[in-house]
């Protein structure tokens, strides 16, 4: 059995509230990762790292980086400029769904590599683009699944201009406020609009995702489980 390592940014060190819901969100992505095709035969260890930098600095910090990976948010935002759609957004105070500009999967993980100072350790990162929420937004029928008692009857998520449109998941520059428009808008309960928190509901919404279709639609994920994989069957390289 080799132990495997996955420091992934998201999480909280406090208050209590905050480290309950980390290690809900820490399970998840274990059960997420046993879901995508991880190796039986690999013990995998999940740390949630908090922010970007804290994540980053705990992963260098292991002696064994063979067996250590690194799961980050690859937040296009912080170093292209988004651009403004034609499509409506669901955030407040916002008229236009703001988008990121790249030409290319490889040219985004480039920059981010090289905006973030890891491209030392490129073959250990991988990427969730642009946030975790874009791969809650690439299941509009998952998020329906997860929340399903709090739909608005004869409402349909699916129907939404974000949906409609051919804007590309990926190029969402704030899929969390995206998110979050959307949860308010088409689920209710009790007269209450449901509210998108990372801390609140995001372990919730991992644990519906369709894995196969994820690692379809988003490179790094199936790239990190083909990586993860390779550890114990080598010969498959």
């Amino acid at each position: 059995m080799v132990t495997v390592n996955i420091y992934i940014e998201g999480g909280a060190a406090s208050p209590a509230v905050s480290v309950d819901n980390t290690d809900r969100l820490r399970k998840a992505f274990y059960m997420f990762f046993t879901r995508l095709g991880v190796d039986e035969n690999i013990d995998l260890k999940i740390i949630m790292g908090g922010g970007y930098a804290s994540t980053v600095r705990q992963f260098r910090s292991n002696n064994k980086l063979i067996d250590c990976f690194l799961l980050l948010d690859m937040d296009g935002k912080d170093f292209y400029s988004p651009l403004k759609s034609q499509v409506p957004s669901n955030q407040k105070n916002q008229d236009l769904i703001s988008v990121i500009p790249f030409n290319s999967l490889a040219q985004l993980r480039r920059d981010g590599l090289k905006y973030y100072q890891i491209e030392d350790i490129s073959d250990h990162s991988f990427f969730m683009i642009q946030t975790m929420e874009t791969l809650f937004l690439s299941q509009a029928d998952k998020i329906n699944a997860c929340f399903k008692e709090y739909s608005i009857p004869n409402s349909l998520i699916e129907s939404d201009p974000l949906y409609l449109s051919n804007i590309e998941i990926l190029q969402i520059a704030f899929p969390d406020g995206e998110l979050d428009g959307l949860l308010q808008r088409y689920f209710v309960k009790n007269n209450r609009p449901l509210k998108y928190g990372k801390l609140k509901n995001s372990f919730e919404l991992i644990n519906h995702l369709d894995t196969r279709r994820l690692r379809n639609h988003f490179e790094d994920i199936d790239r990190l489980v083909e990586k993860i994989n390779l550890i114990v069957s080598p010969e498959n390289n």
